[in-house]
């Protein structure tokens, strides 16, 4: 399956952009749902806290996450733009601070080369800009550096779990937005909350 969505009309090029790459052991099967199911994503993203809601999948899909960079939190509400299952996925922030994230996956073998490419816009307008030079870029830099190696952690270990809303619960379906329910991912040992009704454990295995 693969989709692109065209940019919006208000969408521009992102002035600031941050790229690494890493090689897993572990084929594109394994890696990709880390980086398809936004619950998962809190298990190495290091400046993601939690993913409070998603809606949908695949291209086109919604989510919405609090994150916290060089100490300043953040919401966002993150759109699906590019899309093809075990090659690569791509996410536009809609709401929030404005970003784009894309990655993409190259088999090697067995192993997979992730590629992570971060475009964004500094927040605070031109104090932003100037706080960009100063340490907001480093900042982005060592962590979708330090975040690589966290997804390449946990996919070579081959198994993990997050948290997704059930059925059932307060009328939510999978992927339909419950104000009630919360992500959160526990291979990092992260929070996790196993006696609320409104979560399933979703494993995955090699």
């Amino acid at each position: 399956m693969y989709g692109l969505l065209p940019p919006s009309v208000n969408e521009s090029p992102l002035p600031k952009r941050v790229e690494s790459s890493i090689v897993v052991n572990a084929r594109p099967e394994r890696v990709f749902p880390l980086l398809e199911n936004p619950y998962s994503l809190p298990n190495w993203i290091t400046y993601l806290r939690q993913v409070e809601w998603a809606r949908g999948s695949g291209l086109g899909s919604l989510d919405g996450c609090h994150l916290r960079i060089a100490g300043i939190k953040f919401h966002a509400t993150a759109r699906v733009h590019a899309f093809e299952k075990n090659v690569q996925i791509g996410r536009t922030n809609v709401e929030g601070m404005k970003m784009r994230s894309e990655f993409h996956l190259v088999p090697d073998g067995s192993r997979t080369i992730v590629t992570w490419a971060v475009s964004y816009e500094p927040p605070l307008g031109q104090l932003g800009f100037l706080l960009d030079a100063m340490m907001f870029h480093r900042v982005i830099r060592k962590g979708v550096a330090a975040s690589l190696h966290e997804l390449k952690r946990v996919a070579e270990a081959g198994h993990g779990r997050f948290w997704t809303p059930s059925r059932g619960h307060a009328g939510a379906t999978i992927g339909e937005r419950d104000p009630t329910v919360h992500g959160y991912a526990d291979v990092r040992g992260n929070r996790s909350r196993s006696d609320h009704p409104g979560r399933m454990e979703v494993s995955f295995r090699a």
